[in-house]
């Protein structure tokens, strides 16, 4: 839970008066949110799609920019892993029965709530 004038993931909570600091500080918020669904989503799906062989090692290509080191799907297994992801943000699950495409959207309401009326935000969690 956060209170109003708290860090939100590390990030403090602020109006920034430059249209720049905003773009940065809108992006972080919007990232920060979505964070909370990352294992029980993203993390989940992607291992399962390793698991089965659904992504393999050639499906992967090292990262030409930085940083460097990394690696990216190549853009015919992204597209797959995209297919896959579709799928996979609309099934139910017991902490979001209509999927997780429309939890993204309660949380976004909520911290839409949140950050205009005060009170406290307490961020999705998969149990």
């Amino acid at each position: 839970m956060y209170t109003r004038h708290g860090r939100l993931k590390g990030h403090l909570v602020s109006a920034v008066s430059k249209n720049a600091g905003l773009r940065v500080a809108q992006l972080r918020t919007a990232l920060d949110l979505l964070e909370a669904f990352r294992a029980p989503c993203i993390d989940r799906l992607t291992l399962r799609l390793l698991n089965e062989r659904v992504l393999t090692a050639g499906d992967f290509a090292r990262r030409v920019s930085r940083p460097a080191g990394g690696v990216v799907l190549v853009p015919e297994a992204f597209q797959r892993y995209l297919e896959h992801y579709e799928t996979a943000v609309r099934e139910p699950r017991p902490a979001a029965p209509e999927g997780f495409r429309a939890a993204f959207q309660t949380e976004a309401e909520k911290l839409r709530g949140w950050l205009r009326d005060g009170g406290s935000f307490v961020p999705y969690l998969e149990a």
